[in-house]
């Protein structure tokens, strides 16, 4: 694979095999929404389970556990 047409070529032939059953104007409606969970996955790497161990603790002590989670993930992105 030396071109880059040959490298582009490889790289939608991949993206049509992990398509799978979309039809084309349906991507549109999956990408976004796989690119922003992953994104979210990254930000979160460092602490996901500091915030699933707190939110397991608080789940049923506290109406909104935002402040708690949002304070675990602010520590943890400090840290780290």
């Amino acid at each position: 694979m030396g071109n880059f047409q040959e490298k582009a070529s490889f790289i939608w032939d991949l993206a049509d095999l992990l398509r799978g059953s979309y039809k084309r104007n349906e991507y549109q409606k999956v990408i976004l929404t796989f690119t922003v969970l992953k994104r979210f996955d990254a930000i979160l790497q460092y602490c996901k389970w500091d915030i699933l161990k707190n939110y397991n603790e608080y789940k049923d002590k506290l109406d909104d556990l935002s402040p708690v989670l949002n304070n675990v993930a602010s520590m943890k992105t400090v840290t780290n």
